[in-house]
């Protein structure tokens, strides 16, 4: 896997809110355009970063429509407007339930009890016209509804609205009577066929005082054969400790199958996520994207690192499925910044997704654009929440992800008596190279690229000092190597 930044002055920055790829387009309602949340009524969502728009962007062209909802309804103005709601697509309909913001009526903030549907192709037109679009929302009201933090899907007929939590008043840190709050410890469902007039019929939800006792969480759509099922990673908060959760959660239309033997270390928080089934193995692969976690690997000394805080991280980690069960590793490559939290990942056209879901492995050959990486929140330090959240902001990069069948370079060699430096490193300008090979020994020595491209060399007698500057290479994992008389010592050199 790596990174490669696009300019895209159309994406303003934007997080928490719905977004979806449809055919060319990026459709976005709602959300904030601030950063991390505060934590101190009455401050921490301000009314200046509600996101009361629609947005419709082409990536491509770099064009942008948009829609203000100020002059709509507030029955419907308020929801669509809201954060952290729940979203899915069923054939033409984007469904949008719940969401956390302030209610006019209330004079409060509050979790919205409301279900909206609308034909996203008459949605794009409406924009695209710029002509008003609120004539095209059918609104369902429920207490069923009044979710946010969870999340929804489709499995056949049957949308589930998973775990999340209904929160009214003002966040803060500590609840001194400005809130309340109540876990759903719920899978909620209901049908919904979008072929007829739209209904909705309400069935009995999935219940689990413990293992559903989640929010902010990434439930990703998984393969078995021909089956599609999800499953609910991380999350938080446990009962007795503001910690995640490690053991994930198979969701599948009327069960649930828990997982208790494996225990995810490196995503803990709502991120981006890619997942990709290699069918010819059995093999399901879920990618994670920065965020947030109590676990990471520092990059200098290549030791984990233990944060209860669960500081923002610059992770991309991978859990895989297969016949042994679950397993999870750390990629090479890192993210550009501390990023990830309530990113969206937007799939590639071109390159096959099952059930447009989940990535076809086999469409993978060679270095293959796979799909982009758009908004969410970027934090200047790991840990800012006891800090200023406000020195966060919402994410205006985009990024295109890809994936390759080419073999990487991952496992360093390392030979005694070849003394490799590295400083700084990582690096954003350029890195100092310290080689010891032994008096009046030829050395040669080379940068790489993870697919073993040799990119710069070097040859020399003696102890050097060398200067690598990247220059205008991606950022990214590059490997310095060191060749005295045969024998090989590498070091990973990280380029921010």
């Amino acid at each position: 896997m790596d990174l490669e930044e696009v300019k895209l002055s159309s994406f303003e920055g934007l997080h928490s809110g719905v977004g979806i790829k449809w055919k060319e387009y990026w459709l976005f309602i709602g959300g904030r355009t601030n950063g991390l949340h505060g934590f101190r009524p009455p401050l921490a969502f301000p009314s200046r970063s509600v996101h009361d728009k629609i947005v419709l962007i082409d990536p491509e062209k770099d064009q942008r429509w948009e829609q203000s909802m100020t002059d709509w309804a507030d029955v419907l103005r308020e929801p669509l407007s809201s954060s952290n709601m729940q979203y899915a697509v069923k054939g033409d309909q984007l469904l949008i339930s719940g969401g956390y913001g302030w209610q006019e009526s209330f004079d409060d903030f509050t979790t919205f009890p409301s279900l909206c549907f609308v034909s996203i192709p008459k949605l794009i037109e409406k924009l695209k016209a710029n002509e008003s679009a609120e004539s095209l929302f059918t609104q369902v009201t429920d207490k069923a509804f009044a979710v946010c933090g969870g999340n929804m899907g489709f499995l056949g007929d049957t949308c589930i609205l998973a775990f999340g939590h209904e929160f009214i008043g003002h966040y803060s840190r500590h609840n001194n009577g400005f809130f309340s709050q109540e876990y759903t410890n719920e899978v909620r469902r209901f049908m919904f066929d979008e072929k007829a007039d739209p209904q909705i019929k309400l069935l009995t939800p999935l219940r689990d005082t413990l293992n559903f006792h989640r929010r902010d969480y990434n439930l990703v759509p998984q393969m078995q054969g021909e089956k599609l099922y999800y499953t609910a990673y991380s999350g938080v908060f446990q009962y007795d400790v503001n910690l995640p959760f490690y053991h994930p959660v198979e969701l599948h239309v009327d069960q649930k199958v828990e997982l208790p033997e494996f225990q995810q270390k490196y995503a803990h928080y709502h991120s981006a996520v890619l997942p990709v089934y290699d069918k010819s193995n059995s093999r399901m692969h879920t990618y994670f994207f920065g965020g947030m976690a109590e676990y990471y690997i520092d990059s200098s000394s290549g030791q984990e690192v233990h944060d209860t805080l669960v500081p923002f991280v610059k992770t991309v980690s991978r859990v895989s499925r297969g016949s042994n069960g679950y397993s999870e590793s750390v990629l090479a490559n890192r993210m550009p910044l501390f990023m990830g939290s309530n990113m969206w990942f937007f799939p590639a056209d071109g390159i096959g997704y099952y059930n447009g879901k989940v990535l076809n492995a086999s469409y993978i050959k060679g270095r293959t654009l796979v799909g982009y990486l758009v908004g969410g929140i970027t934090s200047p330090y790991d840990n800012i929440n006891l800090v200023d959240p406000s020195i966060s902001v919402a994410n205006k990069r985009v990024y295109k992800v890809y994936l390759s069948d080419i073999p990487l370079l991952t496992k360093l060699k390392q030979s005694a008596g070849i003394e490799l430096n590295v400083h700084p490193n990582p690096s954003s300008g350029q890195f100092f190279l310290s080689l010891a090979p032994g008096a009046g020994k030829e050395f040669l020595f080379e940068v790489l690229d993870l697919q073993g491209r040799v990119l710069k060399t070097w040859t020399g007698i003696g102890e050097k000092t060398l200067i690598w500057a990247p220059g205008s290479l991606k950022k990214g994992t590059y490997i310095a190597r060191a060749t005295v008389n045969g024998s090989v010592t590498e070091k990973k050199l990280i380029w921010e």
